[in-house]
């Protein structure tokens, strides 16, 4: 039996050997270094998900920053110029500003509503003996700088400095044609400025500049126009007129009425001796004061 056994395992085996399984029968051979390619692209993909989660999460955070910015900035858009300058001088903390009461036509957004507003205000006064009436002093929203020199003096609420003219001959700046004052009706340009409908010419005596040796710019000296030159501002740039300013120096002013009509410059009396040049200078309240009402540069 043993034989027999034998004899048909090494058959079984001789008819294995001529006659092998089809190759798709055998089981597939695994490739050459197949673990170690798959897991270099498991890796190489696992890397690259953490590199997407990382941008993924480093966008959302500058997208929640710039959010915060934004809401940061709704305050300062809708705050009006005197809050903004309580900040800059730390009487009003910034967490505080969106609270801080200001008038309606006040903020960047109502610029034109807020102008209508001032001037409202101001008109009553630019009549004869008015607090705006010819001679008094003015301050006028700056737009852009004269020169590069008057950066220096650059701040939040920055203004010019005007002397209100004798526009009607009675004491009032405002432009008069025919005994009644000029008005317009539609965009217009008018001696070199232009005006919309409801804004009035001011005119101006004579503007002041800032002095370059103080760099509080308190300090104004008179401007020296061109002769003959006649100078008129849109009143809806007029920010404040009536403060006080207090001359220094320069030739003592003649007496008698003072000539108000136009840009002229009192004439220095024949055989004055000038020691100085004359300045004038505002009070250091009437400077934020006006400051406060003043748009920023």
């Amino acid at each position: 039996a043993d034989k027999g056994d034998a004899a048909c395992a090494k058959e079984a085996r001789s008819h294995w050997l001529r006659s092998p399984p089809a190759a798709e029968q055998l089981p597939p051979s695994p490739p050459q270094n197949a673990f170690t390619h798959l897991t270099a692209v498991q890796l190489a993909r696992s890397r690259v998900g953490k590199l997407e989660d990382t941008l993924a999460a480093a966008k959302a955070a500058v997208e929640a920053e710039e959010a915060k910015q934004r809401a940061a900035m709704v305050p300062l858009m809708a705050a009006c110029d005197a809050a903004l300058l309580n900040v800059q001088n730390g009487r009003l903390e910034m967490d505080k500003l969106q609270a801080a009461p200001c008038s309606a036509a006040a903020g960047i957004g109502n610029r034109k509503k807020r102008a209508e507003s001032l001037w409202a205000e101001i008109k009553p006064k630019m009549k004869a003996g008015g607090a705006g009436s010819a001679g008094k002093f003015a301050a006028v929203q700056v737009r852009e700088l004269w020169s590069d020199e008057e950066r220096v003096h650059l701040r939040p609420g920055h203004f010019w400095v005007c002397e209100l003219g004798d526009a009607d001959g009675k004491g009032s700046p405002i432009m008069h044609r025919d005994g009644s004052p000029i008005t317009f009706e539609k965009r217009t340009q008018f001696e070199g400025s232009r005006f919309e409908k409801g804004d009035f010419a001011i005119l101006i005596r004579r503007y002041l500049n800032r002095t370059a040796d103080d760099a509080q710019g308190l300090t104004f000296v008179p401007w020296q126009e061109s002769a003959g030159e006649t100078l008129i501002v849109n009143s809806s740039e007029l920010r404040y007129v009536g403060f006080n300013m207090t001359r220094l120096g320069g030739p003592p002013q003649p007496a008698g009425k003072r000539a108000m009509r136009g840009a002229r410059l009192l004439a220095v009396p024949a055989g004055t001796s000038v020691t100085q040049p004359v300045k004038y200078v505002p009070g250091l309240k009437d400077d934020e004061r006006i400051r406060a009402v003043c748009e920023t540069t």
